[in-house]
């Protein structure tokens, strides 16, 4: 796909804007850091709970700097195939820095089905944020850490009007983005529940969704 000039002009404008955003990611981590530590051992604790009560679910620890892998199983192994991260093995309980998040894995559904249940009847549950952001992959995460609560954020400090932002998602951890963005864009391979968040579908992340949502910006048929 060729870039037209109004297309250069407007990505040489916002890389611009490439350094505000690497500073407002640190001060985020930051701070992301400092609250971790008050959730690590509650999670642990939900991990411990998960581990002990599903038989063979993997489990990867997300720290700030690194994930590390405590049970390993087929979604495991595939997670490390379709994102070449390391295989970097940790028992959860020996992981000394913050924590991110935990992701769950596993390809039998029923199994991803009794994990949320497990996960929503626990006591702590309240103060986490639990979304499926694959098929086989369920996430514990922070309460309000999520795509959604960020974006705004970023537009602020990047001087951007929210209003003209544009987000895009395929699953359900991107549903908050796709409602927070000026325009929700769901790809052709989304979930059904990414697709009735968007304001617009266009094709599938495989045929080259992004230079397409720019044609569409650049001949109008997408308006922000």
């Amino acid at each position: 796909h060729t870039l037209n000039c109004p297309t250069l002009s407007f990505i040489a404008e916002h890389s611009m804007l490439r350094q505000k955003f690497c500073d407002a990611a640190t001060d985020a981590l930051r701070l992301k850091r400092l609250e971790a530590n008050g959730y690590k051992t509650a999670a642990l604790e939900l991990v411990e709970h998960a581990d002990k009560s599903i038989d063979g679910i993997g489990i990867q620890v997300n720290t700030f700097d690194k994930i590390y892998f405590s049970t390993e199983n087929s979604a495991m192994a595939e997670f490390r195939k379709v994102t070449g991260v390391p295989n970097i093995t940790s028992h959860y309980h020996d992981v000394k820095e913050p924590i991110a998040k935990i992701v769950f894995g596993d390809a039998d559904e029923k199994k991803i089905l009794a994990l949320q249940d497990l996960l929503f009847s626990h006591p702590l549950a309240p103060i986490f944020d639990f979304i499926r952001s694959e098929r086989t992959l369920y996430e514990i995460l922070p309460k309000g850490v999520n795509k959604g609560s960020v974006l705004p954020k970023l537009c602020a400090h990047l001087g951007i009007d929210p209003r003209r932002s544009i987000a895009i998602g395929d699953y359900n951890n991107d549903i908050a983005m796709l409602k927070s963005a000026g325009v929700g864009v769901a790809v052709a391979n989304a979930c059904r529940e990414a697709k009735e968040a968007a304001n617009y579908h266009t094709v599938s992340n495989e045929e080259h969704a992004i230079a397409r949502i720019i044609n569409d910006i650049e001949n109008n048929i997408l308006n922000i």
